[in-house]
């Protein structure tokens, strides 16, 4: 079973034709893993050791995506 589809099971509504293929879903990770390495984008990790039990928390991940962004807009402005 995917991570994903452990996740869905809190919720209460059924995955739509993308999020119950298997396939689908990881050729979607692998594509966005190669972008970001190919346009040096931030990678944000959301379970660091790759299991459900590592999974960050929606405010942690959103701090660290605030973060980022914040990181980079005072990079470009103190380059001015």
């Amino acid at each position: 079973m995917l991570k994903s589809d452990k996740l869905r099971e809190n919720r209460h509504e059924n995955a739509d034709g993308h999020e119950s293929n298997p396939e689908h879903l990881l050729n979607a990770e692998s594509t966005y893993l190669e972008l970001a390495e190919r346009f040096n984008w931030r990678h944000i990790d959301c379970a660091p050791d790759k299991t459900l039990g590592s999974l960050k928390t929606i405010d942690a991940i959103a701090e660290e995506v605030y973060s980022s962004i914040q990181n980079r807009i005072d990079i470009i402005l103190k380059n001015r």
